[in-house]
């Protein structure tokens, strides 16, 4: 999982998860197949990083479906979303 900021900072790097958040471009791709919630929740993509002053906020999504930031420990919550791999629907036979 790429954790490249909202202002293109990198130093997060990467991680690797077998359950994660969804990114801001994900929410993007995915945002007609979502419909608003009646509160704030985070995104995996953080608002910037220590090397701007920024060391706890992320992107969250507001209950009107906009992204803006927020602080981690201001509350907000998770919002399960599950993306397959296409793969997984293909048949493995020629029957």
């Amino acid at each position: 999982r790429d954790l490249l900021s909202m202002d293109g900072q990198t130093e997060y790097g990467h991680c690797k998860d077998k359950i994660s958040f969804l990114t801001v471009d994900e929410y993007r791709k995915y945002r007609k197949l979502l419909p608003n919630m009646d509160k704030w929740w985070w995104l995996l993509t953080p608002w910037s990083t220590p090397v701007n002053d920024f060391s706890t906020t992320n992107a969250v999504v507001s209950p009107s479906g906009s992204i803006s930031r927020n602080y981690y420990y201001n509350g907000g919550g998770v919002r399960p979303a599950c993306i397959f791999s296409s793969s997984i629907f293909e048949s493995g036979s020629d029957d």
